[in-house]
Parts: C-alpha cells; structure tokens; sequence
C-alpha cells in the first residue's frame, strides 16, 4: 500500500507541474520571464527549479552525487525544452525512489546536501519532495492568475485521481 501511495504522489508531482508548464506554452517570452515577487521571481526560474529540484532528489534517492546537466539551462529555457527535462527528471525520480522503497529502506536515510550530517531520513526527503513541487507550483499559479490566464489548470490530487 505504501508503494501504491508513493508511486501515485511522483505521479502527481510530475503531472501537476507538467499541466502548468503546459499553461505557459501559450505565453510570449517577456511574459515567461516577467519578474514577480513570489517564488523564485518568474514562471521560468520557478518551474525550472522545480524540475531541477526532482533531478536532484531523483540522485539523492539514487546514491549519486547531483550534478547539473551541461544542458539544462539552454533546455530549461522554454516551456517545450522543459517538459522534455521533466519527463527525463519524473522517470528517474520515480525509478530511484520504487528502488529505495522496495529495498524496504524507508527506516534508512539519504544523502542530502546542507542537511545536518549530510543525510536526512527517507520518510522526511520524500515528504520534501511532495511538498517542494506543490509550494512552488502554488506560486506558478499566482503568477500565472497575475498575468491573466484563465482558467487556471486544476492540479489537486483529486484533478489528477479523477481525470477532471
């Protein structure tokens, strides 16, 4: 049951922030990069953080060392060029955390960086997870209500469990 309800807030995650990418597409540059006094201060910065954020925590899982790809920012520079980083970033993550999970490590701990000791426990780094994207894809939405997008897409848990 763990794993089911593990699996299923990856896919969320991955979901949601896809849905608001996806929102974006729609948007010239100067609204893509608009500064706002919220989250990391545009939807680009924001939502590339937050794709960044699930590689990281994808290698934290993984027993690897993150290391930004060569790419990335050129990548990340475009709501397209992001969603082909989520998509690499979400399967990576949801393989590196079934393989902790199944190996029953959920009482074990994780590498984490500027943690105390350099490792948090694995029930704390998946519930940051959780609510790193959701945190920030609350302010995407603020930003995204500022600019004038109507509707907003609905990325809620129950958007996600019932298709709506």
């Amino acid at each position: 049951m763990i794993d089911a309800i593990v699996s299923m807030q990856i896919e969320h995650n991955v979901w949601a922030t896809r849905r608001l990418i996806e929102a974006c597409r729609p948007l010239t540059r100067q609204q893509w990069e608009q500064s706002f006094d919220i989250g990391l201060g545009s939807l680009a910065a924001t939502l590339s953080h937050v794709v960044e954020a699930m590689a990281y925590f994808a290698d934290c899982f993984g027993g690897r060392t993150y290391e930004r790809r060569h790419d990335f920012a050129a990548r990340a520079a475009t709501p397209d060029g992001l969603l082909s980083l989520l998509d690499e970033a979400g399967r990576t993550l949801d393989d590196a955390v079934e393989s902790l999970v199944l190996r029953h490590a959920e009482r074990g701990s994780v590498a984490w960086r500027g943690a105390p000791g350099g490792k948090i426990p694995v029930p704390v780094a998946l519930a940051q997870i959780f609510d790193h994207g959701t945190h920030h894809r609350a302010q995407c939405l603020n930003m995204l209500k500022r600019l004038g997008l109507e509707p907003l897409p609905h990325i809620d848990p129950i958007a996600f469990g019932t298709g709506a």
